[in-house]
């Protein structure tokens, strides 16, 4: 939660050049890491050479981690620094987020019956495929 109060006070703080090119790099290095998965750039990794060097592309996420890390950081800075009467907003947006994303999950509608079912059956097909591999490699090493 702490973390969450670092993103709005930055989001409520930091100035506008400041947002704008930390949200731009935040948001290109989130498609970057996404890869191939991503399709609207899907052909970049097909076509620039530089990025089909890059076998893994979701190391591209550490430059996402960073940047968020960053901007929490110069949040609970920016906190840190008001005065009293200044810290209102973050310490209520800290209090009343869990209650509302507590309120937006109780209205989410139920599993459907099927698909619990279905969930099910898979699993149990999955403990069967899996205790024969154990009694076929058993029977091999000993």
């Amino acid at each position: 939660m702490l973390s969450f109060l670092g993103l709005v006070a930055w989001v409520c703080y930091a100035p506008l050049k400041e947002r704008i090119v930390v949200l731009t790099l935040i948001f290109t290095s989130f498609a970057l890491g996404a890869g191939k998965l991503y399709a609207d750039l899907q052909f970049l990794f097909d076509s620039v050479p530089v990025f089909r060097i890059v076998r893994f592309p979701e190391k591209f996420f550490f430059i996402t981690f960073a940047l968020i890390v960053f901007a929490v950081v110069q949040g609970l800075d920016a906190v840190h620094h008001f005065k009293d009467s200044q810290r209102n907003f973050p310490v209520v947006v800290l209090f009343e987020s869990p209650r509302f994303m507590g309120d937006s999950l109780f209205f989410l509608p139920p599993i459907p019956r099927e698909l619990v079912e279905h969930h099910h059956t898979i699993m149990s097909r999955v403990q069967e495929v899996t205790a024969s591999v154990a009694t076929t490699t058993a029977s091999i090493y000993f």
